[in-house]
């Protein structure tokens, strides 16, 4: 079998030459963005990105279909020939409130929403963590709390053993929730050490900010992960790590939020400032996917490829 990958956001076509049997589609929708911090106020996670599935698609070999991959934050839907397949966007953070999972698209093979963004909060509160996509084994997993100072984790992404994001504390950071093998999520920030590297579709653990003059410890992004038949580093993306916010009286600048991890995973929250200082920024969301199998016929399959640098041709052949 031959599969062809979009990542490059934007729109451009498959029309690759088939053996004239039915196609099946699977795609992704990108993951929203966290919002920015406020004054002494912890900003809400973008959700995660919903999984859609197509088999027995129709398809007439060698014609023109149009693929649309939405970037991370845009809100709109990755999509292909227009209807047949549409993988709905995670929401982007506002103010306090995490952004939405996304679900609600069209590919009734298989189905799974997206992890919600987790929450801010007023008083000293950190951002929250990005949701993680959803992926062919099921729904991702939703940013967590946040607390005092700390922000929180982002969510795993698709299913098996993933987790949630965890909560932030007043000492450290939440852990970010694990992906889909039960590990990969990255450890919270502390007072000495930012959050640790999300691996294997893991959320990003949250950042963590001192009182007026000390130290801001850095959230960590969501990490990729790998769906096999797709391709090294294609598949569904934690939630990155929300931001922290500045403690104590005076003034300071707010952590930001980190990533989401490719592809769809919810970008974190940015931390609040004090009197004076900056607002943490919201981490981005990752952009969509698109991934088309399909039993390759003779003649025009590697030409279209190269012709479209921005996709990924994997294991196509020519027909003996």
């Amino acid at each position: 079998m031959a599969v062809e990958v979009f990542v490059t956001p934007g729109t451009t076509s498959f029309n690759q030459a088939t053996d004239g049997s039915a196609i099946t589609v699977e795609g992704i929708g990108c993951g929203g963005s966290g919002d920015v911090g406020a004054d002494n106020t912890g900003a809400g996670g973008g959700g995660g990105g919903e999984y859609r599935k197509a088999t027995g698609v129709a398809y007439t070999t060698s014609t023109s279909v149009t693929v649309v991959i939405a970037a991370g934050g845009a809100a709109t839907d990755t999509t292909f020939d227009t209807t047949t397949l549409v993988a709905k966007p995670g929401l982007n953070g506002s103010g306090t409130s995490g952004g939405a999972g996304g679900t609600g698209g069209t590919g009734a093979a298989a189905n799974a929403n997206g992890g919600a963004g987790g929450p801010g909060g007023a008083g000293n509160i950190g951002g929250g963590g990005g949701g993680g996509a959803a992926g062919p084994t099921g729904a991702g997993k939703a940013g967590g709390t946040p607390a005092s100072r700390s922000g929180s984790g982002g969510g795993g992404s698709d299913a098996g053993s993933s987790t949630a994001g965890g909560a932030g504390s007043t000492t450290t950071g939440g852990a970010g929730g694990a992906g889909t093998t039960g590990s990969g999520g990255g450890s919270g920030a502390t007072s000495s050490a930012g959050a640790g590297v999300a691996t294997v579709g893991g959320g990003g653990g949250g950042g963590w900010n001192s009182n007026a003059g000390g130290a801001i410890q850095a959230s960590s992004a969501g990490a990729n992960s790998t769906v096999t038949a797709w391709g090294s580093g294609n598949g569904p993306g934690g939630g990155g790590g929300g931001g922290g916010t500045r403690g104590g009286a005076g003034s300071g600048s707010g952590g930001n939020g980190a990533a989401g991890g490719n592809y769809g995973g919810g970008g974190g929250g940015g931390g609040g400032k004090r009197t004076t200082g900056s607002q943490g920024t919201g981490g981005a969301g990752a952009g969509g996917i698109i991934v088309v199998t399909y039993t390759a016929g003779g003649g025009g399959g590697f030409k279209a490829a190269f012709a479209r640098r921005s996709n990924i041709l994997i294991g196509a052949g020519r027909a003996a």
